[in-house]
């Protein structure tokens, strides 16, 4: 295909340039459909009556009956927006959606008994904050989280640990530390990933649940509690199937903290270039207001004034195209086109040309 040859995107064939209509919507200047393939679309819309009138096809009695395939609103306009939309206009939206299960809460619909109700389904807060942040959100603002979530077993966090073990009757142990212990234990008598599950597997014995600590404490208390109990352990001559060296913390350890952000930093010259290179470390900085660790960078933004019409001249005057003076010069561009300037101090530049014109 050459430039006096177009690819038609309904008849899927390559015809002469001449047979699409000029057309200053598109970047190449002609229409995607040739000439026939519209001509065809314009005696169907003729022909066919309901095509011509389509703002007329949806009647009140057709849009009651497609509402009626629907649950709720959200899938009415997701599926059928043509539809939803007429109600709209026409006013009988509410009228055709009366059966339907509002997903919205009315207003004070959040009580004390109806949060409580919800937070009876949930055995952590964790699973309530994620489920049904709403309900949480109220409670927690309102004070009932004590009261209405007694009844949740309570998890750690990244500060808090649980040390557990698992005993052989073979005098066989692993000792860990975990956030989570109902999540852990599933991983351990389940994925084959685990040192408990291969053991008990390769020989056929059960393992006996014993939790080191009471309940979770500080992660550095927690890590020098599993060392020790490992050298207990081995002074009674049990078998260690621990692989890795205690006191690691696990893959919820807080990688980026404050000196590394600031290490980190330092290996840019701009904000943008951190961003751009080391995005984790720039996200922490910003998510905890760290974002001191950038007082070395050059700021690159032209500071308020900048921009007058000569320094938008001159700036113009080193550019070749309009294109790349936009490109080079995104604040001089702005300026003089808010300030009525921008045709003139552009004048002396090319335009791109459209390539259909030199035909």
């Amino acid at each position: 295909m050459n430039i006096l040859t177009r690819f038609c995107t309904k008849c899927k064939i390559e015809k002469s340039i001449h047979d699409f209509a000029i057309s200053k919507a598109t970047k190449s200047g002609r229409r995607h459909r040739c000439s026939s393939c519209r001509n065809a679309r314009r005696r169907e819309i003729y022909k066919n009556p309901e095509l011509r009138n389509w703002n007329k096809v949806w009647t009140f009695d057709k849009c009651k009956n497609e509402a009626l395939k629907y649950t709720n609103r959200t899938d009415f306009v997701h599926y059928s927006s043509s539809a939803y939309h007429r109600a709209i206009i026409e006013g009988f939206l509410d009228q055709i959606c009366s059966h339907m299960t509002p997903r919205r809460k009315p207003h004070k619909f959040w009580n004390f008994d109806q949060c409580q109700k919800e937070a009876l389904k949930y055995t952590t807060k964790v699973h309530f904050k994620r489920d049904n942040s709403s309900a949480y959100s109220i409670s927690l603002r309102k004070g009932w989280i004590p009261l209405i979530c007694s009844h949740m077993n309570a998890v750690g966090n990244q500060n808090k640990r649980l040390v557990y073990a698992y005993e052989f009757p073979n005098n066989a142990v692993y000792v860990g530390l975990t956030c989570n212990k109902e999540g852990r234990q599933a991983q351990h008598l389940k994925e084959k990933t685990s040192p408990v599950y291969n053991y008990s597997l390769k020989n056929n014995l059960n393992p006996v649940y014993k939790s080191i600590s009471k309940s979770y404490i500080a992660a550095d208390k927690a890590q020098k509690l599993e060392d020790k109990t490992i050298k207990i352990y081995k002074q009674n001559e049990w078998i260690i199937l621990n692989k890795a060296k205690a006191g690691g913390l696990g893959w919820s350890e807080k990688k980026w903290t404050f000196e590394k952000c600031q290490k980190e930093a330092l290996k840019y010259k701009t904000r943008s270039d951190f961003q751009d290179n080391s995005n984790n470390a720039y996200n922490a900085a910003h998510r905890n207001n760290w974002m001191q660790v950038c007082d070395h960078m050059i700021y690159k933004r032209s500071p308020k004034g900048t921009w007058t019409y000569e320094s938008c001249k001159q700036a113009a005057l080193q550019c070749k195209t309009r294109s790349e003076f936009r490109s080079r010069f995104g604040g001089a561009v702005s300026k003089a086109r808010a300030e009525g300037f921008y045709e003139e101090i552009v004048s002396h530049l090319k335009k791109w040309e459209n390539r259909t014109k030199s035909i």
